[in-house]
């Protein structure tokens, strides 16, 4: 049996059900030959030869696929390393010519920002949730996608335009189809204000509601989906935005720059940054990543650069724990597990038994129902972790446990039945908004790679802990802490500038009649007007803003204009 994409949906159900197909076991008579059968399917098959290939082994491809022989390293617990049984690494590749590196020109940049609460309440909210609503505040607002758009398009104009005989391409990845949609438009209407010729095009899955219709990728790119890759090989077309689509599996040779407004690690990292390392004559390769920092790209590299190597290996006894661990809740008996597995076993049809299965697990699911919510959520994780771990630890091994196999059969059923309530997603628009923005080039260089090994997570045994709960206001103060710089000064000029331009009625009747894209037009003057009078004043604003006069400009023209619009539109003076 030969396996691509090895790393990918091999080490579940599906990967067992395929091998208990091909394994050469004796003829099913009864329920009690129906559980053996599936025990024999389980660990190497002296009858199948299984080849997989993958440039990017998880932890579990190596587990499940590698070589354990004399050669392997044992880990700290003794147990031993398994290893590819064949290797041709990236960094032969790229010493060779058949893949270009893709990190040799990587520039990272950084966001710097201002969130602030916009009610007078302080409500508690889901720390984890909060906080994703937080940066979602930040990645959708208008000034950071101009900005970043107005960057992409200008870094494409000067730096890859040209390359490949002025038929260089580039991929933006977008961290959602909403991000992917704004990019789009953004890029496009940047372009055409400034002239440039840089046809974009948009890629992304399904349908996104606006206005009370759906948008789809066909009816914004004027042609179908099926055709999206066939016409960006084209001339017609350089800048391609996606979300998720053409992140993997892409092979356009023409591509040699990227966009990257997503957070990429591990695997998914080097899936996507690989779509730019297909070899073109004459081809440079550039990265421009508004949110990663080289550490972390180099950290998803580097296992895959040389030899995949995993730091320990999977113990099998994190079932046995995991085990006890679920039998300490006393969800089930052992006489129901026994009763499911006996009807489910026996039966020919398994369709038929499954109304009456559903009522044998009432027992369990109505003990369960009565756990305290944070055991009740412990337990459905223990039990998720139990179901993976033997689905992939008998992939390795055979354990030859009928009882452990018995109650994987019944906690596969069971699970399916505990249902926990998920607080949904949180949007904090009404609640807090960003109200200073500065983006600045940290600037290139490129990556070097070193091997090192693949951290295995899935050997330590646990689950993830309960979300905690915070205050909007603690988790607006550590979001500008993380990701804020000095604003003490430019916070203090800027609220000063404003407090000019209010005083200027003929421009505060125009803010108010039109739209903010609109006022742009006449804002610089007004502002520079502002700006001259606070500086022939003096004092600690002029010394302020001659210490770095061209830092406090750019402040000032990222930010001023929405603060001024805002206040002329609610009235305040």
């Amino acid at each position: 049996m030969i396996i691509d994409e090895a790393h990918s949906s091999q080490t579940g159900r599906t990967h067992a059900k395929m091998k208990m197909a091909l394994a050469d076991v004796e003829p099913e008579e009864d329920g009690q030959d129906r559980l053996v059968a599936e025990m024999q399917a389980q660990g190497a098959l002296p009858n199948l030869s299984i080849f997989a290939f993958t440039a990017t082994p998880k932890t579990m491809t190596l587990e499940v696929f590698g070589t354990r022989d004399e050669l392997c390293d044992l880990d700290s617990a003794g147990n031993v390393l398994p290893r590819p049984f064949h290797l041709y690494s990236m960094k032969q590749a790229i010493q060779e010519g058949f893949i270009l590196d893709v990190l040799e020109n990587y520039t990272c940049y950084d966001t710097y920002f201002k969130l602030a609460k916009t009610i007078e309440d302080d409500p508690k909210v889901k720390e984890a949730k909060a906080n994703k609503a937080l940066m979602r505040i930040v990645k959708t607002d208008e000034r950071v996608m101009q900005k970043r758009a107005a960057i992409i398009v200008e870094h494409f104009i000067e730096n890859v335009a040209g390359v490949l005989g002025c038929k260089a391409k580039a991929m933006v990845v977008a961290s959602s189809r909403t991000a992917a949609l704004a990019y789009y438009r953004a890029i496009t209407a940047y372009a055409k204000e400034q002239g440039y010729n840089v046809p974009a095009l948009v890629a992304f899955s399904g349908t996104l509601p606006e206005d009370g219709s759906d948008v789809t990728e066909a009816a914004v790119n004027g042609f179908p989906e099926s055709q999206t890759a066939e016409r960006f090989d084209t001339d017609e077309y350089r800048i391609m935005v996606c979300a998720d689509k053409f992140q993997t599996g892409f092979d356009q040779p023409k591509l040699c720059a990227m966009y990257v407004d997503k957070v990429l690690t591990g695997v998914a990292a080097v899936q996507t940054l690989s779509r730019l390392n297909r070899c073109h004559q004459g081809k440079r390769t550039f990265v421009l990543d508004f949110v990663n920092d080289w550490e972390t790209i180099q950290a998803s590299f580097a296992p895959y650069y040389e030899a995949a190597e995993i730091d320990r290996a999977t113990d099998p006894d994190i079932i046995y724990d995991t085990k006890q661990k679920l039998e300490t809740y006393g969800v089930w008996l052992p006489s129901e597990v026994d009763a499911v597995c006996k009807l489910w076993f026996e039966a020919e049809a398994k369709e038929s038994v499954l109304m009456r299965i559903e009522g044998m697990l009432g027992p369990a699911v109505d003990r369960w129902n009565a756990l305290e919510d944070e055991d009740m959520k412990v337990f459905k994780a223990l039990l998720k972790k139990f179901l993976r771990s033997y689905s992939f630890v008998t992939q390795m091994i055979a354990l030859g446990d009928e009882g452990l196999h018995r109650l994987f059969t019944y906690g596969g059923m069971l699970i399916k039945k505990l249902y926990v309530e998920v607080s949904p997603d949180i949007s904090l628009r009404d609640k807090v908004e960003l109200e200073y923005l500065r983006i600045e080039d940290k600037g290139t260089k490129a990556i070097e790679l070193e091997s090192e090994q693949l951290h295995n997570a899935g050997a330590i045994p646990g689950v993830k802990p309960p979300e905690d709960e915070e205050y909007l206001s603690v988790l607006v103060q550590q979001m500008n802490d993380r990701f804020g710089t000095d604003w003490q000064d430019a916070d203090k000029l800027l609220k000063a500038c404003a407090d000019k331009i209010m005083e200027d009625q003929e421009f505060v009747a125009k803010a108010r009649s039109n739209s903010m894209s609109e006022v742009a037009s006449i804002f610089m003057g007004v502002m520079m007007d502002a700006l001259i009078t606070l500086m022939e004043q003096g004092g600690e604003m002029a010394e302020a803003f001659s210490k770095d006069p061209v830092g406090y400009q750019d402040f000032l023209n990222e930010n001023l204009l929405p603060v001024v619009y805002r206040r002329a539109n609610q009235g305040q003076e």
